[in-house]
């Protein structure tokens, strides 16, 4: 009798890219279950055989390093002469929605016992390729579909854990060892009973592509040497390269833990761009572009000016701890340190004596570059101003 195949899908994570690349490529904040949770099937005891179908050194290696690492951390994977109800491959599947999926595990079992019947463990060539994963991140993927092949389901999105849904850097963690531990803490007894048509199912798991990114990107500008230092983070880069006002700088190293500084002196107020490149030289990551509106102070607009006989005040759009420094005919006459956003400034009529023309006024903040200047009017007696946004 032929056995009925219902196609389900467990844990299908339906991630695009860009929402991928915004989650920060398994951004570690995130909770972590303390035990990886357990899907519905099992392979008897914590031994299980597997053939190995690759046809490349590098993905019998790859499968090689995996299968060793749950060895040794308890579970046993064989490798079989000639025959598995297990299988580990590769694919390439380069169209658009192929290069969503890094790897994908298909079980077979029986869903009154939860006895596999069969496992097709793959991993996605292309993917890996397009999006710059390393050995040790394809290890890291195959690490996590033989967790689903032995029974892990997922653990929460953003932990740090080998079954992360969308996992590229971890490799097998504590919580993914009791995990299995505790599947197999008993021997199955569903030797003896029979696989019905009727209670086999197929369950497909499938972990999404993470694009290299180039994330958490800080900056301190330092008014002394002119210069600006930029940190932050490009998991799946060797280097990042970087550009002012589209003129290459010099590309700067990625540490081991993915993390990133330089320092460049500049002029100026144009953009500057990050982008993440693999040991080859090669793009993957998108660029990030760092605008003045993150390295600089905002400069001032004038909301409001009204001019009495006893002076002029204006009223800015400027941040509480903003400094605003007034320069008339390029020489400073006054600088307030504002204590509330939307601060009144106000000049003395005294102050004002022979002033015509306007304020050139520039703002600066902590670890910021200064603003680029702006004007503000010097009004007559009895004048205002208003501007509505």
């Amino acid at each position: 009798m032929k056995r009925n195949k219902i196609l389900a899908s467990v844990s299908t994570v339906a991630l695009a890219l860009g929402a991928l690349a915004t989650f920060g490529g398994n951004h570690v904040d995130a909770a972590t279950k303390s035990i990886t949770p357990a899907l519905p099937y099992r392979y008897k005891t914590d031994t299980a055989y597997f053939l190995d179908k690759s046809t490349s050194a590098h993905y019998k290696g790859v499968w090689n390093s995996a299968t060793n690492a749950w060895k040794k951390n308890g579970f046993a994977w064989k490798a079989a002469a000639n025959h598995s109800k297990t299988t580990l491959s590769s694919y390439s599947d380069n169209s658009a929605s192929g290069l969503n999926v890094a790897g994908y595990d298909k079980v077979q079992y029986n869903k009154t016992t939860g006895k596999i019947i069969s496992s097709e463990v793959r991993l996605n060539r292309a993917a890996f390729k397009k999006y710059g994963y390393n050995t040790a991140e394809r290890t890291n993927v195959a690490e996590h579909e033989l967790g689903h092949a032995l029974g892990l389901d997922h653990n929460l999105k953003g932990s740090v854990s080998v079954m992360n849904p969308a996992n590229r850097y971890y490799s097998i963690q504590g919580c993914d060892v009791k995990g299995m531990k505790k599947i197999y803490s008993t021997v199955a007894s569903f030797d003896s009973v029979s696989d019905n048509a009727g209670d086999i199912v197929t369950v497909v798991n499938y972990t999404p592509a993470v694009k290299s990114a180039v994330t958490a990107v800080k900056t301190s500008y330092n008014a002394k040497t002119k210069s600006l230092t930029i940190t932050g983070k490009a998991k799946g880069a060797s280097k990042v390269a970087v550009s002012y006002n589209a003129k290459a700088l010099k590309p700067v190293k990625v540490s081991k833990k993915g993390q990133f500084k330089t320092t460049v002196k500049f002029t100026g107020y144009k953009d500057f761009t990050l982008t993440g490149l693999n040991a080859k030289g090669a793009a993957v990551t998108k660029a990030y572009v760092l605008a003045k509106d993150s390295y600089a102070a905002a400069k001032p607009t004038l909301l409001k000016a009204d001019r009495t006989k006893k002076g002029l005040t204006f009223t800015t759009d400027a941040k509480k701890k903003t400094t605003l420094k007034f320069y008339y005919k390029n020489k400073l006459v006054k600088k307030t340190r504002l204590t509330k956003d939307k601060q009144k400034v106000f000049f003395s009529a005294k102050s004002l004596k022979g002033k015509k023309g306007s304020f050139k006024v520039v703002a600066s903040a902590a670890g910021k570059k200064s603003s680029q200047a702006a004007q503000f009017k010097i009004i007559g007696v009895g004048q205002a101003t208003v501007t509505n946004y």
